[in-house]
């Protein structure tokens, strides 16, 4: 898959650090943890309330499109996101 990095690489865990990744649209997460070992991905809008979660397996990453005030978490550290465009030719 082809995209461009549009900021920094960063952790966000529980709702208490939730953020916007620099109001992206689109977030590529990537985890660090051991196959087997999961942890979920939660998105909130920008009052908290839940919008959706996903659970995602150790060593594994996908991107995630989202509204630019929608906020993220992850229940472990090792799940990093970083604000992408897949938008490029």
């Amino acid at each position: 898959m082809r995209f461009k990095v549009e900021g920094e690489n960063r952790a966000a865990t529980g709702s208490g650090a939730a953020s916007s990744i620099e109001g992206a649209t689109e977030v590529r997460w990537y985890s660090d943890r051991a196959s087997g070992e999961n942890s979920t991905i939660t998105i909130t809008n920008a009052a908290a309330a839940v919008i959706g979660s996903i659970r995602v397996n150790g060593t594994s990453d996908g991107i995630i499109v989202k509204n630019a005030t929608d906020l993220m978490y992850s229940s472990s550290t090792a799940v990093l996101f970083s604000p992408v465009n897949t938008r490029v030719s």
